[in-house]
């Protein structure tokens, strides 16, 4: 293939592409399901998705919190919801990667039952420690050097007498080790 065939074929994509962008309609009415409670970080993204799109979306849009089972009520509901674009979902991304691996019985399939639209968010993690941790011994842990004191510190939380408590993320939502 040349160039020229490129062109063509990203040309003629482009042009079909155009049809179905100026096709669309403003919808009447159309849902997000959350599959986390109010409040947290994946309801409230959703809601500001919701307030983004509706102007250019649709006459109604609202946001519907469907908890449980690590967001697979909320996949099950989106399944379930009119396959129009008029039903869609907001979730983090460990509801298809995490949770077929760690639940026995899952009742969608990550790969076909949905379609991505798009990624909305991108999520840095972070290391705390409390004050009687020497400020030294916390580097950037993308360093090697880093890396080497970060587990040196997460070792020493886990050593006798007694285990330190550990926080970590669950869900979206702060919860204790």
């Amino acid at each position: 293939m040349n160039r020229r065939h490129l062109l063509k074929a990203l040309a003629a994509g482009l042009g079909s592409s155009g049809i179905a962008l100026n096709a669309w309609a403003r919808v009447d009415q159309a849902r997000i399901y959350a599959g986390y409670p109010a409040g947290t970080a994946v309801d409230t993204l959703g809601r500001q998705l919701a307030e983004r799109m509706r102007p250019a979306y649709a006459n109604s849009l609202v946001v519907e919190n469907k908890t449980g089972a690590s967001g697979q009520l909320a996949v099950l509901a989106t399944k379930a919801g009119r396959a129009d674009g008029t039903t869609l979902l907001v979730s983090p991304i460990s509801t298809f990667s995490v949770v077929p691996h760690t639940f026995s019985k899952v009742a969608f399939d990550p790969f076909s039952d949905l379609i991505p639209v798009g990624s909305c968010t991108k999520n840095d993690f972070a290391l705390a420690v409390g004050p009687s941790v020497p400020r030294r011994s916390m580097i950037c842990p993308s360093t090697s050097r880093g890396a080497r004191r970060t587990r040196a510190v997460l070792r020493s939380a886990r050593a006798p007498p007694a285990p330190r408590s550990i926080s970590r993320a669950s869900g979206w939502a702060s919860s204790r080790a």
